[in-house]
């Protein structure tokens, strides 16, 4: 302070002074604090981003009536875990219509059960013997 003849007469002097040096060697945008606001600002940005293209896609499809427990698209969520939990019931239902649009007319097979699958051959048996395998392979032996 003597250096650059100031004199302080009170704290809130000294601040002022103290806070003109930090904000010369690093600029007040790169202090951590200012970091968060920006961090928290920008995070706010990307979900009202998020927000607007979601309800801009479902002004694009089709409407369908929507079940009475389930909140609307148009309105989001405050809390991000439903608006998780809101995503993924969304995803299970476009899924389960594609699935069942697909699948329209025809039957599920079921596969063998395991007791069927042992009765076809029993397990600890090795495979049969092919009398065609072992043509060509001694055929080959013999070239």
């Amino acid at each position: 302070m003597k250096a650059n003849n100031i004199k302080i007469h009170s704290e809130n002097e000294l601040l002022e002074h103290l806070l003109g040096i930090l904000g010369s060697v690093t600029p007040v945008d790169q202090w951590p604090s200012q970091a968060e606001k920006n961090a928290g600002k920008k995070r706010r940005v990307a979900q009202a981003r998020e927000i607007a293209r979601a309800q801009t896609a479902a002004a694009d499809r089709p409407a369908e009536p929507a079940p009475a427990d389930e909140p609307s698209a148009a309105r989001m969520p405050a809390a991000w875990a439903e608006h998780a939990r809101m995503i993924d019931r969304a995803v299970d239902s476009d899924r389960r219509r594609r699935r069942e649009e697909a699948l329209a007319g025809t039957r599920p097979v079921a596969p063998p059960t395991l007791h069927e699958a042992l009765n076809r051959r029993p397990m600890f048996l090795p495979p049969p013997h092919d009398d065609a395998d072992a043509e060509t392979t001694g055929q080959e032996d013999d070239a």
